[in-house]
């Protein structure tokens, strides 16, 4: 996560310019606080296009709104535009603002997250590294600011399997948090995670859930019961329980970041597939088939509808169905769902595929359970004939 930077404007501009531009920066704002992202970036663009015909194509506003648009491009993971946005914000604010000023300092951050989610860590660490020392250098050791850098590094440890030194900069971080903007504040919340999810990862799940609510409970306060960064903690909470055996407890919270989530982009959006899938896969391991059923079913009509009826995903939805309805014993509605898959898989992903490969030889097992003998060995011999080669 990095803060959204904005600078001031410049001194020589008149007031009604200023304004123009500075209602559209907080209208962008408040979209982005109340999870409409959509709308936030819609409003972050109306201010980057004033900027440009207010202050000018290079100026400290312009690159304020630039960071803005990167950032929001970065929540919503599209990250190609993201980096494009905060490359020129870095490259403009270097040079309007020096090598050495906070507003940089944030670029420079946000940056490094979105090239971190692109998996090129080479590029994100020297200016994650450059952050800190600047902040630290500027703004001193016990700025939010920094803090938030120092989360920032934390979390690039704690995705490379470094827990102890990412406890170290999330307590440290959380440390600053508390002490400047108080125990409340919704930045606190960011601490709190971060040191939940390593105590997770250390299977100390006693201290991790009352992390995990505490911040759960900052961020309800801030920001309403239905917003993404509620949904997160809530969905933390469900995989902190998944993991800690406690199968109900996870239903129950899978539940709640599934219904908010539903509130967010609609019930029938791609976004919602992982939340229905796990709730799925929950009531599976229980045996609640009915319940099972319906989420699966629910995901492979979201599949089809978003992305066509032969998409290469529609053979994990198409396969879990068809796995729920094998284990109730009724094979006549598992076979087409397997036929189907396998289909899919051998002109997707072609026969020599493990997935293809595996697919095959479920569904072959249940055609020769059905006794349908001369189908099960047609599709055998195509993965022979595979094997055997040209």
């Amino acid at each position: 996560m990095v803060a959204v930077g904005l600078s001031a404007a410049a001194p020589s501009e008149s007031a009604d310019q200023k304004s123009l531009w500075s209602d559209a920066v907080e209208q962008a704002k408040t979209a982005y606080q109340r999870g409409h992202l959509t709308d936030a970036i819609k409003a972050a663009e109306d201010a980057w296009h004033i900027a440009e015909a207010t202050f000018g194509a290079e100026a400290a506003n312009t690159a304020a709104s630039l960071h803005q648009l990167g950032t929001f491009y970065a929540a919503q993971h599209d990250l190609n535009k993201a980096e494009d946005f905060l490359q020129r914000a870095v490259a403009m604010r270097e040079k309007i603002l020096g090598a050495e000023h906070p507003d940089l300092a944030e670029s420079l951050d946000a940056l490094a997250a979105v090239y971190t989610q692109q998996g090129e860590d080479d590029m994100a660490e020297p200016l994650r590294q450059r952050a800190v020392q600047m902040k630290q250098k500027i703004l001193g050791k016990d700025h939010p600011s920094l803090a938030m850098s120092l989360y920032n590094v934390g979390k690039a440890f704690y995705d490379s399997d470094y827990f102890n030194e990412a406890e170290t900069h999330f307590r440290r971080a959380l440390d600053i948090w508390e002490k400047t903007e108080g125990p409340g504040h919704p930045d606190v919340a960011y601490g709190l995670i971060g040191l939940a999810l390593v105590a997770k990862q250390q299977a100390r799940y006693s201290d991790a859930e009352p992390l995990l609510r505490r911040a759960l409970t900052i961020r309800e306060r801030a920001f309403g019961p239905a917003h993404p960064l509620v949904e997160e903690a809530i969905k933390e909470l469900a995989l902190l329980h998944y993991r800690a055996g406690d199968v109900n407890e996870a239903k129950s919270w899978y539940q709640r970041a599934l219904e908010i989530k539903e509130r967010m982009v609609g019930r029938q959006a791609i976004e919602l597939v992982p939340y229905l899938s796990d709730l799925a896969e929950l009531h599976k391991r229980q045996g609640q088939w009915p319940t099972a059923e319906a989420l699966y079913s629910r995901v492979l009509a979201i599949r089809e509808k978003t992305l066509g009826p032969d998409h290469a995903d529609l053979i994990t939805s198409l396969t879990a169905l068809a796995k729920v309805y094998e284990a109730q014993r009724r094979d006549a509605q598992a076979e087409p769902l397997y036929q189907r898959a396998a289909t899919i898989a051998e002109q997707r992903l072609g026969l020599r595929h493990p997935t293809t490969v595996g697919l095959i030889d479920a569904y072959t097992t249940l055609l020769r359970r059905e006794q349908k003998l001369e189908q099960a060995r047609a599709w055998e011999g195509k993965i022979e004939k595979v094997k055997l080669g040209p």
